[in-house]
């Protein structure tokens, strides 16, 4: 039998090829924890009528005299393709809450966590949508202190669909048991204690590929026109964002605003471009429109100020000339920088140098035409120097990356 021999050159070269493999997204997977915080905090009357903003606490109450619900809304990330959402909690601290002790067993508050797609903002149909339980009720036990977080379990799953056609979660709070009640601090109220300043709070756990894409939608797409008095306004709404660049004379811009926290932090983005549905163009001899997008940072809401963010172009349009999809890619490099500061990406449309009209499809046309953010992202690379010194074993032992957004 012929003898087979391997030189440590053919072993290193093997764990280097090993690597490249356990580093792709078939072998390796990142866990990723996402905290958000609401960007809807109301206390409303059944009919749908918010109550006093500015009351350090929202009552779940109801009974013979009437009722009052707690809606809360809360940005979530597009997910990247192959992803799984395995857990959902959203966490609050009571503030106040009833029970009735006699004369049978103690019976404590039960809330019921009705799911809904929202939208970012509050409106009257958001304190009456239909009952759709997507959490924990009883929860609120004998014993429970006033001013500890409170942890309840929402459904995973629904969230994960709800992904396919909204970017926020919707938790409509209604109290089970008429006569008692449960209050919850609204945030802010533990600012100066920063271990406490987070809540309420939802948080999300997701299994994700290593290397992958997400498309993400906007979590709000706005139109802002310069004013001649200074300043931008703002208008929501519309099935359409028509952009014009006109100094002096016309200045149309659009404001959209993406979630990208599903991304594993420490990802390099290898491909960025986003996707629109033109459904407006204006032309003369020669010249068409060139969209100009524009990357900032932010939160998760809009402010009229984001339209004066041009300082960091990521990309321009090739010349427009007809309706429908329209591609723009988008500067990789740059858009990790944004990221680095977070998980939100902030884009300002401004219109064409030429002063011709470029518009496109919003969220309100329909979930499916609203501007796209693709990214591509991949593991960060290691050093040809790191390569040479790892060996099989320590491949084999590579653990599942872990990484907590907020």
């Amino acid at each position: 039998m012929a003898a087979h021999i391997v030189s440590l050159r053919t072993l290193a070269a093997f764990a280097v090829a090993a690597l490249v493999y356990w580093s792709g997204a078939l072998a390796d997977a990142a866990t990723v924890n996402i905290q958000r915080q609401p960007v809807v905090e109301v206390v409303t009357t059944v009919s749908g009528s918010p109550l006093e903003s500015s009351s350090t606490v929202l009552d779940v109450y109801r009974s013979s005299f009437g009722e009052d619900r707690v809606v809360y809304e809360f940005a979530i990330p597009a997910l990247p393709n192959g992803s799984s959402l395995s857990a959902a909690n959203f966490s609050a601290m009571i503030a106040q809450l009833s029970a009735t002790v006699a004369p049978a067993t103690p019976s404590y508050p039960d809330v019921s966590f009705n799911g809904y797609a929202g939208d970012g903002v509050y409106s009257a149909s958001d304190a009456t949508v239909p009952f759709n339980s997507i959490g924990d009720t009883g929860s609120i036990v004998n014993n429970s202190t006033i001013g500890d977080p409170q942890s309840y379990s929402l459904n995973a799953s629904y969230i994960q669909n709800l992904n396919t056609h909204s970017t926020h979660l919707g938790l409509m709070l209604y109290q089970q048991v008429s006569g008692q009640y449960v209050s919850y601090y609204r945030s802010g109220f533990y600012s100066s204690i920063p271990s406490l300043s987070s809540y309420p709070k939802l948080t999300l756990t997701a299994t994700v590929p290593d290397s992958g894409t997400v498309h993400a939608k906007p979590l709000f797409d706005v139109l802002a026109t310069a004013q001649s008095s200074g300043g931008f306004t703002l208008t929501d709404g519309d099935t359409n964002i028509n952009t014009q660049y006109l100094p002096g004379i016309v200045d149309r811009r659009g404001i959209l605003r993406y979630d990208l926290g599903a991304i594993p932090h420490g990802s390099t983005i290898t491909s960025a471009s986003i996707t629109f549905d033109v459904n407006t163009i204006t032309s003369s001899p020669g010249n068409f429109p060139q969209a100009r997008i524009y990357g900032y940072t932010g939160g998760a809401t809009v402010s009229a100020t984001d339209a004066q963010q041009v300082g960091d172009l990521l990309g321009t349009s090739d010349p427009v000339t007809s309706l429908g999809t329209v591609t723009v890619n988008l500067d990789p490099s740059a858009l990790q920088s944004l990221l680095a500061s977070g998980d939100f990406v902030g884009l300002t449309v401004l219109g064409s140098a030429n002063g011709q009209q470029f518009g496109f499809s919003t969220l309100e046309s329909g979930f499916d035409t609203a501007p796209t953010l693709n990214v591509t992202y991949a593991p960060e690379p290691t050093s040809a120097a790191m390569l040479a010194g790892i060996g099989l074993p320590f491949l084999l032992k590579r653990r599942r990356k872990s990484a907590m957004r907020s």
